[in-house]
Parts: structure tokens; C-alpha cells; sequence
């Protein structure tokens, strides 16, 4: 039960046999509750839509009958997301509209949800935790906007590394280094970071610094995955994942990622394939130290 107080009368009568409650004075309370009530009659219509899908695509049936189902059930969820999205940009309470912003699903789509929070922000100019919201909203947005090309500078970072102690990318300013973004839960990573130890226990006399970037919450896994797997080069963890100093400041939007970069700081090659890793890596005459 949410109780929004928003007035200095609010009262709650609760039927414990029956388990129903109900709450007068609150008109944001009595808004979410109506809402809540709409959402919960889409949904049922969209898992009813599901179930039916699922079931015939399992008996392999086709045709128009199953396509007007998908096509219903699309809707049912285009439908939940609008009806959201018109309450958030109708409700008077800041608190109501953190409550249902916590359920609206803008999925891939960062510039329609930063437009969303800019439109809540200027009805709510003086609420602290919307104004965060919008800064975070527009940072992500930027992630998805721009992106740095080869021959570009790449920007320094500055993260902790597995005995908490931070550590700059600039101290690797005037050497050839690699850097990584990877996850302990992404199965893709670990080709990337195979590769990797490959190119530093086989090539001893290669003059490359390797920094690997986990963006992960999860720190003792982390640490854990390190010694388990004997990543004996730099480690460095960003636990605020993408809303973290690594994805917001090098503009990646996904992993795994990384970038090759020049003496100069300035990018040589990005997004490199496992399997093009080693002779990308041969090309530069790195022996040369």
C-alpha cells in the first residue's frame, strides 16, 4: 500500500477480513490507486495475448489469425507504456510521478526518455531527486549521441583498482595501451579478455599497457574472477556500471568495447574482435621498446 501525504488530513480504513483498504484526503494516493487499476486491467489483456501466442506457436500454427494476435499484444504494450507515460505528464505530485517513473520502460529509447524527464523537471523545478533524474537522463543520452572516432584524443579516466587504490589512465600518457570494458555476468567478455592473455603471456616483449575495465556492482565477484582467472594486468572496476565515470566520460554504450591508443592518447583502433586483436596488435611494431 502506497500512501502519498500530501494533505494534513489523510485516513486509511483497513478491513483486515476481507484484506481491503481504503484512503481518503489523499487525492495523489487516490490518483495512483485509479492508475493502478488501469495498468492492472492492460496487463491481464496483454498476458491473456501472450498465453494464447505462445500456445499456438508451440502447436507451430501460422497465418493471419496468430499475426492479429502479435499484432494485439504489441499494441496491449504500446498501450501501458502511453497510459504511463500521460499520467506522469499529467500528475500534480512529484512524488506520484517518481512512483510510476519507476515502472515506465523506455527501453533503448534514451532521447525520448530524456525528453520525459526534462518535461517532469519543468513542472517540478525544485524537486532534488527529479532534478538528479534529468541529469542522468541527459548524461545517458550523450553516451548514445556521441561517440569518439580513430584519430580522436581519448579522454582520461581515473577508477580503483582491486586494492582500492585509484588509478589514472594518464600515467599511461607516452606508451601504447589497450583498454577494456567488460562484465564478470557477459559470456562475450571472455573472448576478449582470453585474448588478452593471450597477446601478454605469449609476447613478453610487447611494449602495450592493458587496462581492463569491469562495469560491475558486484566487487567481491570481481575480485574474486581476477584470481581465479589470473588477470595479472591492470583492474579496474566502475560499480556504478553506466551511470559510472567510464561509460558517461568514454562514451561507450555497450560491452564488451575497448580502444587502442597511441603514445599520443590519441585512438588507433576500437571495438576489436577477439580474433583480430593479436594481428591488429603485431601491426604497430610494439617489440620496439
Amino acid at each position: 500500500m502506497i500512501v502519498i501525504n500530501d494533505s494534513k488530513l489523510i485516513r486509511i480504513h483497513v478491513n483486515y477480513f476481507f484484506k481491503k483498504y481504503s484512503i481518503e484526503g489523499s487525492r495523489a494516493t487516490a490518483s495512483l490507486t485509479a492508475l493502478a487499476d488501469r495498468r492492472i486491467a492492460i496487463i491481464g489483456v496483454r498476458n491473456r495475448l501472450i498465453r494464447k501466442v505462445d500456445s499456438l506457436s508451440k502447436l507451430n500454427i501460422k497465418g493471419a489469425a496468430v499475426d492479429s494476435l502479435k499484432l494485439s499484444r504489441d499494441l496491449s504494450v504500446k498501450m501501458l507504456h502511453n497510459n504511463d507515460v500521460a499520467y506522469a505528464d499529467t500528475v500534480a505530485n512529484p512524488a506520484a510521478f517518481l512512483e510510476i517513473n519507476s515502472l515506465i520502460d523506455f527501453d533503448q529509447d534514451f532521447e525520448g526518455y530524456k525528453k520525459f524527464i526534462i518535461r517532469a523537471s519543468s513542472r517540478f523545478p525544485n524537486y532534488r531527486l527529479i532534478k538528479q533524474l534529468r541529469e542522468d537522463a541527459i548524461a545517458n543520452a550523450k553516451i548514445f549521441e556521441e561517440e569518439y572516432l580513430v584519430g580522436d584524443k581519448l579522454p582520461y579516466i581515473t577508477l580503483p583498482d582491486e586494492t582500492g587504490i585509484p588509478y589514472s589512465t594518464s600515467t599511461l600518457n607516452g606508451r601504447y595501451y589497450l583498454i577494456d570494458f567488460w562484465s564478470t555476468w557477459c559470456q562475450q567478455c571472455k573472448l576478449f579478455t582470453k585474448a588478452e592473455y593471450k597477446i601478454l603471456q605469449e609476447t613478453s616483449n610487447v611494449n602495450l599497457a592493458v587496462v581492463s575495465v569491469a562495469l560491475d556492482d558486484q566487487e567481491d565477484v570481481w575480485k574474486k574472477t581476477i584470481v581465479k582467472n589470473k588477470f595479472n594486468w591492470v583492474q579496474l572496476i566502475d560499480t556504478k556500471m553506466w551511470q559510472g565515470t567510464a561509460a558517461r566520460t568514454l562514451k561507450f554504450d555497450s560491452i564488451p568495447f575497448n580502444f587502442l591508443v597511441s603514445p599520443k592518447g590519441k585512438i588507433i583502433a576500437k571495438a576489436i574482435k577477439p580474433d583480430s586483436l593479436e594481428s591488429i596488435i603485431s601491426r604497430l611494431s610494439l617489440n620496439k621498446k
